[in-house]
């Protein structure tokens, strides 16, 4: 993994920057987002951060969404939350798994992203911010 995909994680996992031995070791242990993403899940401190929000799916997936996007609420974006609540539970992927798709889809929506042209001023901004939020991340680390 880069130093990027890292801070990706970081940044949509536990809402803050990376630290370079950190990132090291993550970037290093010869796995792949997915599974980095679902060990960092799995931590004592992931459990500690998100409290209930691993609880639910639904709760897990507004967590993500609030720290990722920060698109946080009941009524912001709920046909995409369901979307992602049955990506987890009807189709069985990892919660790993579902963060990893989900900073691939952000992608799309940044300047030059495949959905860029077509999306609206918030998803953009929301986009851009992560984008901003992971190049913080990477001078950290």
């Amino acid at each position: 993994m880069t130093t990027t995909q890292v801070s990706e994680l970081y940044v949509s996992i536990f809402n803050r920057a990376s630290e370079k031995a950190g990132n090291d070791n993550w970037a290093n242990n010869g796995k792949t987002a997915a599974e980095n993403a679902q060990l960092m899940l799995d931590t004592d401190a992931a459990k500690a951060y998100f409290g209930s929000s691993l609880d639910t799916d639904a709760a897990f997936v507004e967590h993500i969404y609030n720290t990722t996007l920060n698109k946080g609420g009941a009524d912001v974006d709920v046909a995409g939350k369901q979307g992602w609540v049955d990506y987890l539970a009807v189709e069985g992927h990892t919660r790993g798994a579902m963060v990893d798709l989900l900073i691939q889809a952000i992608a799309d929506y940044e300047v030059g992203g495949s959905k860029y042209d077509t999306a609206d001023q918030a998803t953009k901004d929301a986009a851009q911010q992560f984008a901003n939020r992971v190049a913080v991340s990477d001078y950290a680390a």
